[in-house]
């Protein structure tokens, strides 16, 4: 019986990696509002990955832009880090560790 434990849980994905959650459970994102961008030229397409500190209420924190599309588009780099503010993970992990201190990554894409 503890052998097909352990074999369970070897076979499940990690939640969390380098500190790093890989699976977020969000409890809030942006309203539908807030993800069009207020701005009257925008690209085509654009994306941005964000990676976050995690507060213990799951808020967001001390983002920053890793990576956006087009390059060097401050328009994308402002917006991506004024969504972050909208997204908050549940407190606690599925196995009921804390978020707090630990980091999360956010990919935002948008399309025209």
């Amino acid at each position: 019986m503890l052998l097909a434990a352990l074999a369970v849980l070897a076979l499940q994905s990690p939640q969390v990696v380098d500190g790093v959650i890989v699976s977020p459970r969000w409890a809030a994102t942006p309203p539908s509002e807030a993800l069009i961008p207020m701005v009257t030229e925008w690209p085509a397409q654009a994306d941005a990955e964000l990676l976050c500190s995690v507060l213990a209420d799951g808020a967001l924190h001390d983002c920053v832009v890793e990576r956006s599309s087009p390059p060097g588009d401050e328009r994308v780099t402002r917006h991506a880090l004024h969504l972050s503010q909208f997204f908050r993970l549940h407190p606690r992990l599925a196995n009921g560790r804390s978020v707090r201190g630990l980091k999360v990554r956010l990919p935002l894409r948008w399309e025209s």
